[in-house]
């Protein structure tokens, strides 16, 4: 089973069990059941004083404020929810007035005995305003998540301004009286009661609203039953103090586990978020990995069919501009009588057009049997003195493909590089390397063959070949009919 499976497991496992869906955790409902305990035993055991038990319980209270605050800041910064920010400043605040309440306690020397000498008056003094701060900084952070302003540090100077009247009040008004209507001896809190069941009331009404405000609901819940049992308590320490204490430790843990569950249930969900993603991913890159392939695939024979239509194209046009070639040839044949300056046409347009490195004329000397060169094309005049090939000179008709011309055959060498034979080893000397020889032929009579030759080797065609063998034949005619 891999990562991303495991966590699909825990997931759903979680979600299966009592008080899902981010309702109370497990753990916190046993905290529940264990503060009822406890607080049935304190009060079936009747009134005693329990100062160690304090101590505990104020320095428990302080760190559970503290790291709740913490907490909810980070959330609130991760993701810029404004309502999480505004009650991390309210638990932030509740810290350090409890602070307060718990520092008075230590036997201070030196320069702050002064703080230890007024711990009968600052004690009692500082548990009241968080009692009360807290509660209406939840209501205004809950009241303001439907407003349009987000303004950090205005809601900092409210609670900061708040709580410094809390304290100031909370100094001049008296701590504990005879029992009055209810038997209630802590008049002066009956707010804080009040106070927390508005939480309660209205966290409970808004959760669909934010998750947090579930857990808050239940936080509230406690508070008010512990507050209400704070009204009777006559002494620091006695059992109605203690269980107002204890109260407010299992409200700050209750939050805790539910905020860490939240925590929990926001990490598998992105795991398991995560998980589908890179199955997505993977999903995908195969998909991309198919779809390139394709593409490939497609590209590849469009490339082949790319290649044979330009290959057809090229043909297509080299052909069209071979018989246009012929076109001007012919019509120039036809408007000359001059034999001299018909052939200069020829082997001018098959430099130029074709083309050709190239190209020279011949007559064909039946009593001497040789072919002697009648004209040489302009741009081939220095490759014919090199070939020692210059017009009027006789070449005598040996193996080497004349005899096969000059017998009515066209013939073609793709390589005379390494032919011994003395024609064609001049055309060699020059650098050419492939060579065509187009008889000028009229029935069974030869007049004289058109040489025509290229630098390459393997440097002319089958199409080249039929081209050059009709533009010999009309040559032929047009021979015939000057000498008639």
């Amino acid at each position: 089973m891999n990562n991303y499976q495991t966590a699909d497991l825990a997931l759903s496992t979680d979600m299966s069990e009592p008080g899902a869906n981010l309702d109370l955790p497990r753990s916190a409902v046993g905290v529940l059941i264990a503060f009822g305990a406890i607080a049935v035993t304190l009060l079936v055991i009747g009134r005693r004083d329990y100062p160690q038990l304090h101590t505990i319980l104020d320095t428990g209270m302080t760190l559970l404020s503290g790291v709740l605050a913490l907490l909810l800041w980070d959330m609130g910064r991760h993701t810029g929810r404004p309502l999480i920010r505004w009650l991390a400043i309210a638990f932030g605040m509740t810290f350090l007035l409890e602070a307060v309440h718990v520092f008075v306690t230590v036997d201070w020397s030196g320069p702050l005995t002064s703080i230890a000498e007024m711990q009968h008056f600052l004690r009692p003094v500082t548990w009241p305003p968080p009692a009360h701060l807290l509660p209406i900084g939840i209501i205004a952070a809950v009241w303001l998540m439907h407003g349009t302003r987000t303004d950090i540090w205005g809601f900092v100077i409210v609670m900061v301004a708040l709580a410094a009247g809390l304290l100031e009040a909370f100094s001049w008004l008296p701590t504990y009286l005879s029992p009055g209507p209810l038997g209630i001896t802590r008049p002066t809190l009956i707010m804080a009661p009040i106070l927390w069941a508005a939480v309660a009331l209205l966290c409970w009404r808004l959760r669909a609203a934010d998750r947090v405000l579930r857990p808050l609901a239940v936080m509230a819940v406690v508070l008010v039953f512990g507050n209400v049992v704070m009204l009777y308590s006559q002494a620091p320490h006695d059992t109605e103090a203690m269980v107002a204490h204890l109260a407010k430790v299992t409200g700050g843990l209750v939050m805790l586990m539910c905020l860490m569950q939240m925590a929990n249930s926001d990490m598998v969900e992105r795991i398991r978020a995560e998980g589908q993603l890179a199955r997505m991913n993977e999903g995908l890159e195969q998909r991309v990995l198919d779809r390139t392939a394709q593409l490939e695939a497609t590209n590849k024979v469009l490339e082949t069919e790319i290649a044979v239509r330009r290959q057809v194209e090229q043909k297509m046009q080299a052909q069209l501009g071979r018989l246009n070639l012929l076109h001007l040839i012919t019509r120039a044949i036809g408007e000359r009588r001059d034999l001299n300056s018909l052939f200069q046409v020829v082997v001018r347009s098959l430099e130029e057009q074709l083309p050709a490195d190239f190209v020279c004329l011949c007559f064909h000397d039946t009593v001497d049997h040789t072919l002697s060169i009648a004209r040489v094309g302009p741009k081939s005049g220095m490759l014919a003195l090199e070939a020692a090939l210059p017009e009027r000179e006789h070449i005598a008709i040996d193996d080497s493909g004349l005899s096969r011309c000059v017998g009515g055959e066209l013939v073609y060498h793709p390589d005379i590089s390494q032919m011994a034979l003395p024609f064609p080893r001049r055309l060699a000397q020059a650098g050419l390397r492939s060579v065509v020889l187009a008889p000028l032929q009229t029935e069974s009579e030869v007049y004289g063959a058109l040489v025509v030759a290229r630098n390459r080797a393997d440097g002319f065609g089958s199409a080249e070949w039929e081209f050059l063998r009709q533009l010999s034949e009309h040559l032929a005619l047009v021979v015939h009919q000057a000498q008639f």
